[in-house]
């Protein structure tokens, strides 16, 4: 597994009614440090923390270094040499 560049925390808090939220809070120089994709966009990822933090944190806050791999999609369908076939049919 690699190694995570930590950007920030989280906060979660839940309310009476059963809904919740988490708060972050993100350092901008790190965050401005992190690679910028096609679309202008930072990867980010939200992680629950196994323990409460110092602050009492609840989540970090990541930079998502996950690569991911393209599918290549085959444009025309393999040729069948009906040769090849072999079907005994009941009928």
């Amino acid at each position: 597994m690699s190694q995570k560049n930590y950007v920030g925390n989280g906060w979660k808090k839940t309310f009476e009614n059963g809904g919740s939220l988490i708060s972050l809070s993100v350092n901008l120089d790190k965050l401005k440090a992190l690679p910028v994709d096609n679309y202008g966009n930072v990867r980010l990822v939200v992680g629950e923390l196994r323990q409460l933090g110092k602050a009492k944190q609840t989540h970090s806050v990541y930079e998502d270094n996950y690569k991911r791999v393209e599918q290549t999609t085959q444009s025309n369908p393999p040729e069948i040499n009906s040769d090849d076939v072999n079907v005994n049919l009941p009928f």
